[in-house]
């Protein structure tokens, strides 16, 4: 009966689910943020991001394979062809031990000099090295785990993803931050907990992606990692490690320029309001992202633009609403979770981050489109741009504004992705569709 139900509603089941992916860890994050804030203070909680961020920037290094992972997953199995979907599911595997490994080794030989790059506090430089290394392990079981989430995504059971994706923050973050705040662990417990917690979160995924392969015939670990695999993935994937990279660039980078130039407390500020804002994108990107897949198995054109257009209205009208409620009782909402005088802080940031946000949501369906159809090129210069308005605008107000500090960073957000934004929505529709739409079958 739930399977029949399942493929009736597909679309709006696996947007339910994606939705429940992102909501109930946004949950997680938002409650625990705080009882860390409580138990390390805000220079501690700073420190505690800017850790998690180094191992995160590097992870640009991926060349677009995870986007690859779930477009080629759609289409073997679309066509049967279940011995290449189990190579391409561990060549991808295979791919990301190695960057994982890369990853650590990168972060502990430049793990010597963050102490002073950061101005990371006495108390914390003794155990500061163990720290980085902890977090970029992290980082590099999370790339894996990724993987076999992707595989769930791509067979259409997005149900699956959300255990594992609600399994994993739960035990780092939300136990983490209890822990912390009873005082039973430090921040170096919280790393050594991330990770532990982490390497579960991957068993999980690898037992669950397994298990739904083998009910269509598909024996997933029988996969070999293939150099033929790879070059095919690379092939669609290598134009998105921009992309990649820019999106890393925004999530983790702005905190490492943050770090360096007003210390890690301000770190913590604009993460919070960052953080607030960014999970209503989060949130609208899961339920909006069964396009991919639909547009990789080459179904039918009037369904793909029918289906683009109600996730449109549907982002359109969440964005707009969710942030609106964040910017109008940003004073109250902001109270509540962290205090006045946090809140005091982090309210200021709350309009620009909003505005940004919105234009940001808005272009998420026209991304899976471009990506599932194998033309993410569209994709990467919307991001290159859109890092390049930024760092203009920042540095423009680096130099002309006569008080810069932790509001210019949102100032600059704001700038680069209205101006892409628009431009990106205006030639999607006016170039893109009417092409797509009129090109033979």
């Amino acid at each position: 009966m739930i399977s029949k139900l399942r493929k009736r509603f597909q679309h709006r089941y696996n947007s339910f689910f994606g939705l429940l992916g992102v909501a109930i860890p946004t949950l997680i994050v938002v409650i625990s943020y705080r009882l860390l804030l409580d138990g390390l203070g805000e220079v501690g909680f700073g420190v505690y991001l800017l850790a998690a961020s180094i191992g995160s920037v590097m992870a640009f290094m991926d060349l677009g394979i995870s986007s690859a992972n779930i477009k080629f997953i759609a289409e073997d199995k679309e066509r049967g062809a279940y011995d290449a979907l189990a190579r391409v599911v561990q060549t991808s595997a295979c791919f990301y031990c190695v960057l994982g490994l890369l990853i650590v080794i990168a972060v502990a030989a430049i793990s010597p000099r963050l102490d002073s790059i950061f101005g990371i506090p006495e108390e914390y430089q003794s155990s500061s090295f163990l720290l980085f290394i902890l977090a970029a392990g992290q980082v590099s079981i999370y790339l894996v785990n990724n993987v076999y989430v992707g595989v769930l995504k791509a067979l259409g059971r997005f149900d699956l993803a959300v255990i594992v994706n609600i399994s994993i923050p739960l035990v780092t973050m939300g136990l983490g931050g209890y822990l912390v705040s009873t005082g039973v662990l430090g921040l170096l417990g919280l790393m050594w907990l991330g990770v532990i917690g982490s390497f579960f979160g991957l068993l999980l995924s690898v037992y669950l992606a397994r298990n739904l392969c083998l009910g269509s015939g598909c024996e997933l670990l029988s996969g070999r990692p293939s150099i033929e695999t790879f070059k095919r993935m690379y092939g669609f994937s290598a134009v998105l490690t921009l992309h990649s990279f820019a999106g890393i660039f925004f999530a983790q980078a702005q905190k490492i320029f943050i770090g360096h130039a007003l210390g890690p407390a301000s770190v913590g500020i604009y993460q919070f309001a960052y953080t607030a804002l960014s999970k209503i994108h989060t949130l609208i990107n899961s339920g909006s992202e069964f396009i991919y897949p639909l547009a990789s198995s080459g179904k039918c054109k009037l369904e793909l633009r029918a289906v683009y257009l109600k996730v449109l209205l549907f982002t359109a009208m969440t964005a707009f609403v969710g942030l609106l409620i964040l910017w109008w009782a940003a004073d109250f909402i902001f109270g509540l979770w962290l205090g006045a005088s946090v809140a005091s802080k982090v309210v200021p940031l709350i309009p620009s981050l909003a505005v940004a946000f919105f234009f940001v949501a808005l272009s998420i369906p026209g991304h899976h489109v471009l990506n599932g159809l194998g033309r993410p090129g569209v994709n990467v210069l919307y991001s290159v741009v859109n890092v390049l308005l930024y760092l203009f605008a920042l540095y423009f107000l680096s130099v002309y504004s006569s008080s810069f500090g932790l509001v210019s960073y949102a100032y600059a957000y704001a700038i680069s992705n209205v101006i892409s934004g628009t431009i990106f929505q205006i030639l999607f529709e006016l170039l893109f569709w009417s092409k797509y739409m009129s090109d033979e079958p």
